[in-house]
């Protein structure tokens, strides 16, 4: 019996090698392919999230726009309010979720502009709060939160994704 193995094993032992060869290859473009789809999935989620925050960004650079139109006409400020609150509401989550990302991701340039868009977002944050915190807001309060929301929404929009 071993002699018919070793007979069938040195008629076939090229066969044997490509067979072998082909599943080795095989493994290693899939285990390629694998890594290349999770950097792939990671670039298309960071995209994603850069567009959010520019979208959230120009929502509430609209709506505080929009505030300071009623105010100096006179007219009613409460949808403009609403679109502000949830403006900044869903960019400070659209940041927290950003934030998570990179600190998952444990990369450097990803936490350093997470920080920066940290920074560019909590003076804009901060006059929006100020806006919403009485039914008729300040007219120096709107002309201060509009001239911050031109300045930084361009920063904020600017940024690279994470």
């Amino acid at each position: 019996m071993p002699l018919l193995l070793s007979s069938l094993l040195g008629k076939y032992r090229v066969l044997v090698f490509a067979v072998a060869a082909f599943f080795l290859v095989s493994v290693g473009v899939y285990t390629l392919n694998y890594v290349l789809l999770q950097n792939v999935e990671r670039d298309a989620k960071s995209i994603n999230e850069g567009g959010k925050l520019r979208g959230y960004s120009q929502q509430l650079a609209k709506a505080v726009l929009t505030l300071s139109h009623e105010s100096a006409a006179d007219e009613p400020v409460q949808t403009s309010q609403a679109q502000i609150s949830e403006a900044y509401q869903a960019f400070d989550q659209a940041l927290a979720e950003v934030q998570a990302f990179a600190a998952d991701s444990q990369d450097g340039p990803a936490l350093e502009l997470a920080d920066k868009l940290d920074r560019q977002w909590q003076p804009l944050r901060s006059a929006a709060i100020a806006l919403l915190a009485s039914a008729t807001p300040d007219r120096a309060a709107i002309d201060a939160a509009v001239t911050l929301s031109n300045t930084r929404n361009v920063r904020l929009c600017s940024s690279p994704t994470i």
